[in-house]
C-alpha cells in the first residue's frame, strides 16, 4: 500500500520566517502591525515603505522589495535607509508607483513624511529637519491655493446658474450674454469677497513661510 501523498505548500519557503513566526504570503513578507510600516494615508495606495524583521536576525526593506529572494540587511537602520533612499529616488522622478501623476501638495506631503521618519528613527540632522519643515510648509501653501481656486470656481458657477445657458447663434445675443455673465460674476464676487480675501491672506502668509524656509537652507 502506497504512502499518502504529502500536500505541498507552494508558499512555504523553508525555515525562513518573519520574526513573528508567520510564513510568506504570496512571496511577500508584509508586517502585520507595529511601527515598522508607514503609509501616506491621505493619498490612494501611494507613498509607502516598510522594514520587516526575519527570524534569522536580518531585515527586508520595501522598496526595493520584500520578496523571499530580496536582499537581506543586517540591521533595521540599514534596511530603513535603503527603503527611504529608493523612495526619495522615485520622489525626485515625480512618481509614486501609481498610474496618476502626483500633484505638488502630494509630493510636499510625501517629502515631509519621509524626512520625519529620518529624524525620528535615525537622528535629528539639521538638513533633514529643514526638509521636513519645508515639505509641510509647501503642502499648506498648496492647500491654501486650492481653496482660492475652489472659491473662484464657486463664483463662476453661481454666475452661470443665474444667467442660464449661453445662446448658440447670434453675435448680438452672444455679446449680450457675455456682458450679463461678467456682471453676474462681479455680483457673485461681492458675495464671496470676505471668503476670497481670507483665503488670499492665508495663501500669502504660507507662501512667505515657504520663501523664508528656502532662504534658510542649511
Amino acid at each position: 500500500m502506497s504512502a499518502k501523498p504529502r500536500e505541498i505548500d507552494l508558499w512555504d519557503h523553508g525555515p525562513l520566517r518573519r520574526a513573528d513566526g508567520h510564513k510568506a504570503y504570496n512571496s511577500y513578507w508584509w508586517p502585520l502591525k507595529g511601527d515598522d510600516f508607514w503609509l501616506g494615508g491621505r493619498y490612494r495606495g501611494g507613498w509607502h515603505l516598510c522594514v520587516v524583521p526575519l527570524n534569522n536576525g536580518h531585515w527586508l526593506a520595501e522598496p526595493p522589495g520584500c520578496h523571499t529572494y530580496s536582499r537581506q540587511f543586517p540591521t533595521r537602520h540599514a534596511a530603513l535607509r535603503t527603503a527611504i533612499a529608493h523612495t526619495l529616488k522615485s520622489h525626485r522622478k515625480g512618481w509614486n508607483r501609481t498610474l496618476r501623476k502626483p500633484g505638488p501638495a502630494e509630493l510636499a506631503t510625501a517629502s515631509a513624511w519621509i524626512f520625519d521618519i529620518l529624524v525620528r528613527e535615525i537622528g535629528p540632522k539639521r538638513r533633514w529637519k529643514w526638509r521636513r519643515a519645508l515639505g509641510r510648509a509647501v503642502a499648506l501653501q498648496e492647500a491654501a491655493h486650492w481653496r482660492i481656486t475652489l472659491t473662484q470656481g464657486r463664483i463662476k458657477d453661481d454666475a452661470r446658474r443665474r444667467v442660464g445657458e449661453a445662446p448658440r447663434k447670434g453675435k448680438l445675443a452672444i455679446a449680450e450674454f457675455r456682458r450679463t455673465l461678467a456682471a453676474a460674476e462681479e455680483a457673485a464676487s461681492d458675495r464671496y469677497d470676505g471668503e476670497l480675501t481670507r483665503d488670499t491672506i492665508r495663501f500669502c502668509h504660507r507662501a512667505l513661510r515657504v520663501e523664508k524656509l528656502r532662504a534658510m537652507r542649511p
